[in-house]
């Protein structure tokens, strides 16, 4: 038989256990993020009393220039347990997820999947569809401009962050997040040895989030005057 519910205190230990088996994260970071989100927002899915799939909803707004802000849910690790796996179980707690979210709190849910035959298939056939896009290049670091003298780069906590984010963001359709989502993202960045910076080009701020992975620089986002973008990259680099 199969349940569906918020997550209880008493199920934390299992979703440890299928985190880090699906996703690999040290015991620090699962602990930490499963600390700062009420439980409430940790959707989970059992088979005969024991949890096999489980997600959590983070909360957001989506800004739109011309119409109200609406609340919106983010789907975050998204997981079933190996064991559990091929028989529909992630969809089931995907829409469960979904029934909920609109019926407690937000308007829009979204996610990003891992990869684009999540999105044309698994997330489409349980009525996602396209909102946004993103995109992944690669950079020589040869090949981007010099730096000048006066152009810097500066760590931030997360809330100057945020807050520098949603001036940079002012007018454009975007999705805008608590401070607290910031200082996850702060905490994944620094655990990689990246930070959330400031970066100064021609005395015009924009802002980064920059993690590191395998010696190289991993931008998550960028946000700066379009012709100012290849010697921030530098000064990140």
């Amino acid at each position: 038989m199969l349940q569906m519910h918020a997550a209880r205190a008493e199920e934390l230990p299992r979703i440890r256990e299928i985190w880090k088996t699906v996703f690999g994260d040290d015991d620090t970071f699962i602990d930490r993020f499963l600390e700062a989100c009420p439980l409430e927002r940790i959707q989970v899915l059992l088979e005969e009393r024991t949890v096999q799939s489980f997600l959590a909803l983070l909360p957001a707004t989506l800004v739109l220039p011309d119409a109200e802000p609406a609340k919106l849910d983010y789907v975050y690790a998204l997981c079933t347990h190996p064991d559990g796996r091929g028989r529909g179980l992630g969809g089931q707690i995907l829409n469960y997820a979904d029934y909920f979210s609109r019926t407690r709190w937000a308007r829009v849910i979204c996610t990003v999947p891992a990869e684009e035959s999540l999105h044309q298939g698994f997330f489409k056939r349980w009525g996602y569809r396209e909102g946004f896009t993103t995109y992944v290049t690669e950079l020589d670091t040869a090949a981007l401009p010099g730096v000048g003298e006066a152009d810097a780069i500066a760590a931030l906590d997360a809330a100057e962050y945020n807050r520098q984010r949603e001036k940079l963001l002012a007018g454009l359709a975007h999705v805008a997040y608590p401070d607290a989502a910031l200082e996850l993202q702060r905490y994944i960045c620094h655990a990689s040895g990246g930070d959330l910076c400031r970066v100064t080009v021609d005395g015009v701020a924009g802002v980064a989030a920059v993690e590191m992975e395998n010696g190289r620089a991993l931008v998550r986002e960028l946000l700066i005057r379009p012709d100012l973008t290849g010697r921030a990259l530098a000064l990140i680099a």
